[in-house]
């Protein structure tokens, strides 16, 4: 093997390793209850028969209190301390969420603000907004069974979050509401003043009763239809909302009048040119202003005829709302950067470019962490 370690370098090295760890004994000792050193295989195993003893059998169970006092502990409500330590702990370059933020750009707040839609009631409240095409809120609710407590003031607390426009909004979820606790219990008489109108449909659950409700604002719910799962006893609901139509975007248009000078060749320009002018003679004789004039004049007529003006239409694109007039000019910077890098390959244009490239990416990072603390500020 010392002679051939190039082509059994696997086995080589492994040797080298043990030989350099050196051996290795394996010491088959415990300490005892009392912290003393056991030795004796009669001791260790009288001593892992004393552990698995006192593990499976305890004798200082905690009292009910404690276990009631340890529940409402972990029942308890999420902190904005805990929240900012769980955000800083987030890796960093990962894909986006549902929410489309970046961890950077929570980690550069100096505070995180959440919004708590959660209710007091033991309800279980999702809220999202869509904002493309159009804006839409959507609210899905669950309440438990048994009563309503606070729920009706929560509830009010909750949609008035929520802009009283024409802006869509659907809240629906298992209210456990069954039609006669419904209409007593305020909750139509609520949800109206909100101008949410209440979809009447077929039984939701299995047993007959309709749980799950929907209500819809400003228009109602169209096409309600159940269907029964075999993985749930609640049925699936499906309807139909009918949202405003967007309006028809007139894409604005720039006309562009220019030459297309690559379409003819220096030999017609000087051709048609030469043949305009006057004779040699003439043209010598003529002053020097005269001849310049004469000499435009056939240069003019000879783009007019071989090369003439044409209307292009090219189409407004809307800019990014951080490309600043700043940022264009050092974007314009930083491609001229990368040009000029891949065309030298010197390690002093890559160090520039890639001083430009930082000092940009920071530029537009500034950008959005400014709008994120204005959104903070102003939920």
């Amino acid at each position: 093997m010392e002679k051939d370690y190039r082509t059994a370098s696997g086995k080589f090295w492994q040797t080298v390793w043990r030989l350099r760890r050196g051996k290795r004994l394996s010491a088959n000792t415990v300490y005892g209850g009392g912290g003393e050193l056991l030795v004796s295989t009669g001791d260790i195993v009288g001593r892992w028969k004393e552990y698995f003893e006192d593990l499976l059998n305890p004798t200082d169970m905690p009292s009910v209190a404690e276990s009631e006092a340890e529940d409402s502990e972990v029942d308890s409500f999420i902190t904005q301390a805990e929240v900012t330590e769980v955000v800083q702990q987030l890796l960093g370059g990962k894909a986006l969420g549902v929410d489309e933020i970046r961890p950077e750009y929570l980690k550069s707040l100096d505070v995180v603000v959440l919004a708590d839609t959660s209710l007091q009631h033991s309800v279980a409240v999702r809220d999202t907004s869509v904002t493309s095409p159009i804006n839409l809120f959507i609210i899905v609710i669950y309440s438990p069974p048994g009563p309503l407590g606070n729920f009706l003031d929560e509830m009010d607390t909750l949609l008035s979050a929520f802009p009283s426009d024409s802006t869509p909004l659907t809240v629906l979820g298992d209210f456990n509401l069954p039609s006669d606790k419904l209409h007593s219990s305020g909750l139509l008489a609520l949800l109206n003043s909100f101008s949410l109108s209440f979809n009447s449909c077929p039984p939701t659950h299995k047993e007959g009763n309709v749980l799950d409700l929907v209500f819809t604002h400003p228009s109602p719910a169209i096409d309600m239809t159940v269907t029964p799962l075999h993985i749930s006893d609640h049925h699936l609901v499906s309807f139909t909302i009918t949202l405003p139509v967007l309006p028809k975007r007139n894409s604005q248009h720039l006309s562009l009048t220019r030459r297309n000078l690559h379409s003819i060749s220096p030999s017609s320009v000087a051709s048609c040119t030469l043949s305009s002018l006057p004779d040699h003679e003439s043209f010598s004789s003529l002053p020097l202003d005269s001849a310049t004039d004469t000499l435009l004049s056939s240069l003019s007529s000879t783009m007019v005829l071989l090369c003439p003006l044409s209307t292009i239409r090219k189409k407004n694109s809307s800019t990014a709302p951080w490309l600043s007039d700043i940022l264009r000019n050092n974007r314009r910077e930083l491609r001229s950067a990368v040009r000029k890098w891949k065309k030298s390959k010197l390690d002093t244009d890559l160090i520039s470019y890639r001083t430009l490239l930082s000092n940009f990416s920071l530029d537009v990072t500034s950008f959005y962490k400014e709008k994120l603390e204005t959104s903070a500020q102003d939920p």
